[in-house]
């Protein structure tokens, strides 16, 4: 053990100007990091702005949940009104687990709505794990006032983000043709009734 002498209780100049110069650089690099991560997806999200609508889907408010036994039935679920897409992982949780009432649950996402703002959706609830139980999983939307806040708390995994737009794209490409098609066919033959009609 080392003694209290008067040489061991100093601190030198040396050693703080060199911990508060890594301190500064360290903050220098992270503020730069955040930077590049929120011009690059402030960049994705004016890209894909217009193919949003496309690949959107109303994220689900509440949620019920019966235990009838052989299986679990769903409610119609209650959903917001304005369009998403789900940019990260679906996170589900448990957060404790109940003799009576099931697993509790709970959850964040990021989301990109069709307007081009992000917003976090988080959720929790129960699901029924006992006969004749009932659960409610709920959740709250908290819209983001701009990209670099999202990646302040904590939203950065912009390459992920990436490659799910660029993944629901994909799969978007040409499921609408079909229904082009039918929509422009009866479209005709509605125009051409209407014109009999008028003679």
């Amino acid at each position: 053990m080392s003694k209290n002498t008067p040489e061991n209780l100093i601190i030198s100049a040396e050693l703080v100007d060199k911990v508060a110069d890594e301190y500064r650089l360290s903050s220098e690099a992270y503020d730069e990091r955040a930077e590049a991560e929120t011009a690059l997806l402030e960049a994705v999200i004016e890209r894909v702005r217009p193919g949003l609508r496309a690949i959107a889907t109303r994220p689900i408010a509440e949620e019920v949940a019966h235990d009838i036994g052989t299986h679990t039935q769903w409610d119609e679920p209650t959903t917001y009104h304005e369009p998403c897409v789900c940019l990260s992982d679906d996170k589900m949780s448990p957060d404790e687990e109940r003799r009576s009432h099931g697993v509790v649950y709970s959850g964040e996402r990021l989301v990109l709505l069709v307007d081009g703002t992000l917003a976090q959706l988080e959720w929790s609830g129960e699901r029924p794990q006992w006969q004749g139980s009932t659960s409610v999983m709920r959740s709250s939307l908290a819209r983001y006032e701009s990209v670099g806040e999202a990646v302040a708390d904590g939203w950065a995994n912009v390459e992920i983000y990436i490659r799910t737009l660029a993944d629901r794209l994909e799969r978007a490409q040409g499921t609408r043709d079909k229904i082009t098609k039918i929509s422009r066919d009866r479209a005709a033959k509605l125009a051409a009734i209407t014109e009999l009609l008028k003679k």
